[in-house]
C-alpha cells in the first residue's frame, strides 16, 4: 500500500553496484528496477515527494488547521494564531477541504485542485485517511522544495534481484473478512481486514502468511497486503517490518497469488514521520534476503 518509473540508471540501485557495461536485465528484473526508480522519484524528486513534506496533520471532520512558517519551515497547528495565516478546514462529511490563503480559497478535495501551489516552491495537498480504527479524517500535507531531506536522499537500498524469492502461493480465503487493528508508527491504531492466508513453501520453510485488505467487501478489494517480519528484521532490514502488495481483480478473492519478495518495501514511515503506518506482527521463519533494506540510521 505504497505509492509506488524509467530513468537512466546512472543512479545506483542501492544495495548493489552495477559492473562496467553489464548486459541490461530484461523481464521481471527490468520491471523491478524500473519500479525502484519510480519509488526514488516519489521520495525526492516529484512536486509532492515524500521527503519534501515539512509537516502533515490528520484532521477530524469539521476541524481546522493553521499553517505556520518560521525560517522557511512550515508547520500545522490546531490553535488559531493572532495574525492571519493560511488555514484548511475539513468538511464535516469529508467531501471538502477548504484551504484559505492570501485572500484566495480552494477546495483541496476537488478533482484537479490538489496539490495547490502556495508559492513556486511550496504546495498543499489533502486526502482522506484513517485516523482511528474504522474512522476516516482528512490528511493535509505541506510540501517544501527546500526541505533538506529531499536533497540528502541518495536512493532506496535493495538486495540484488533474486528469482528464488518469487513464489506461487495458494490463497485460502477467510470464512468472513475480519477487522484487524494494528498499532502504528505514530502510536495510533489502524484497521485493516484479514481476508485469508497465502500458503506456500519458501527455501524449504512452510509458510502461512496472513493477507489484509482495506475493505471487507470483495467487490471493492483490488489489492492484498502482508505486513511481515523475518529473520533479517532489525538487522539488515527495517525494525518494524516490511510490506508486500498483490494486485487482484475486484469481485472475488483469487485461488492463487504470486508473491515476489523482491518487492518487499519499507513503509513510508521508515523515512518520514509524517505518515501513519502499521507495525508488522506476522513473522516468516527465515531470512528473506530480498526486497528493501533498512534506511541509513536505523
Amino acid at each position: 500500500m505504497r505509492l509506488l518509473p524509467l530513468a537512466a540508471f546512472a543512479v545506483s540501485l542501492a544495495g548493489f553496484a552495477l559492473a562496467d557495461s553489464p548486459p541490461m536485465p530484461s523481464g521481471p528484473e527490468a520491471k523491478w528496477r524500473a519500479e525502484i526508480e519510480e519509488a526514488n522519484e516519489a521520495y525526492a524528486k516529484r512536486p509532492t515527494a515524500i521527503l519534501k513534506i515539512d509537516d502533515a496533520i490528520y484532521l477530524k471532520p469539521g476541524e481546522t488547521a493553521y499553517l505556520m512558517e518560521s525560517d522557511g519551515v512550515y508547520r500545522w497547528s490546531l490553535s488559531a494564531p493572532a495574525n492571519l495565516v493560511p488555514s484548511v478546514t475539513a468538511g464535516v462529511d469529508l467531501k471538502s477541504a477548504v484551504f484559505k490563503a492570501n485572500s484566495k480559497e480552494a477546495d483541496l478535495a476537488a478533482e484537479g485542485v490538489s496539490p495547490y501551489a502556495l508559492s513556486d516552491t511550496t504546495r498543499v495537498s489533502a486526502g482522506i485517511a484513517q485516523i482511528e480504527p474504522g474512522k476516516d479524517g482528512m490528511r493535509v500535507a505541506i510540501y517544501n522544495d527546500a526541505n533538506p531531506g529531499a536533497a540528502a536522499f541518495t536512493g532506496l537500498d535493495y538486495y540484488p534481484y533474486d528469482p528464488s524469492f518469487v513464489v506461487e502461493a495458494a490463497f485460502e480465503p477467510a470464512a468472513k473478512a475480519e477487522p484487524k487493528v494494528f498499532q502504528t508508527s505514530r502510536g495510533w491504531y489502524k484497521q485493516f481486514y484479514y481476508v485469508g492466508d497465502a500458503v506456500f513453501a519458501l527455501k524449504g520453510v512452510d509458510v502461512r502468511l496472513p493477507m489484509y485488505a482495506g475493505s471487507d467487501k470483495a467487490e471493492e478489494i483490488d489489492s492484498l497486503a502482508a505486513f511481515i517480519m523475518d529473520d533479517t528484521t532489525g538487522k539488515e532490514t527495517y525494525g518494524v517490518g516490511r510490506s508486500i502488495d498483490v494486485e487482484i481483480e475486484k469481485g472475488a478473492l483469487p485461488a492463487k497469488v504470486t508473491l515476489d519478495f523482491n518487492y518487499l518495501y519499507n513503509p513510508n514511515c521508515a523515512r518520514s514521520e509524517h505518515y501513519n503506518c502499521p507495525v508488522a506482527v506476522d513473522r516468516v521463519g527465515l531470512a528473506i534476503t530480498a526486497g528493501e533494506k533498512k534506511p541509513a540510521g536505523h
